[in-house]
């Protein structure tokens, strides 16, 4: 089958040649201008079945959009329900470890085990931490300012609090 630029072409080319004929003052032969005619009515509907089969394909196109935009939601809904059920089974495999009184358990294909949530670094007065725990930003570096105050508990601008609770670990 021709592809569409070709029948436009071919089209345009029966159609300037037909004009000409029309318009020459030479012999206007009604056998060339009628096998022209059918000609140009072929193109033409070669043309319009070209057209037609591509509205087609676009229609299935957007088609097949609307169904994966639908699945990505459907996916993106499904994946939510997943990791919102990984959490919840994490926390109930705590609660449940916490209740009998195991702090780890160990197979040859996983081990869990339970620890101590990290301190949490509560500021007392952010004013009076030193520049050095500050990015140039000025963003606290909480992370080292935490290990500053576990080396010196008494800086009196910022306290380790110990955090209650477990938090699991599965490997």
């Amino acid at each position: 089958m021709k592809k569409l630029y070709e029948i436009a072409q071919e089209f345009k080319q029966v159609e300037e040649f037909l004009e000409s004929i029309l318009n020459s003052e030479t012999s206007k032969d009604e056998e060339v201008f009628n096998v022209l005619s059918e000609k140009l009515n072929e193109i033409e509907l070669d043309f319009e079945t070209k057209v037609e089969n591509i509205f087609y394909i676009l229609k299935d196109l957007q088609s097949e959009d609307d169904v994966l935009t639908n699945e990505i939601k459907r996916l993106t809904e499904r994946r939510r329900v997943v990791l919102n059920e990984a959490i919840w089974l994490k926390e109930y495999l705590k609660k449940s470890m916490i209740q009998v009184g195991r702090n780890s358990l160990k197979t040859p294909l996983m081990s869990v085990h339970l620890r101590n949530k990290p301190d949490d670094l509560k500021i007392l007065n952010e004013l009076e931490i030193p520049s050095e725990f500050f990015e140039h930003k000025i963003t606290l570096k909480k992370d080292e300012l935490k290990r500053y105050v576990k080396a010196n508990p008494d800086c009196g601008y910022a306290v380790m609090e110990a955090v209650e609770g477990k938090s699991i670990v599965v490997k």
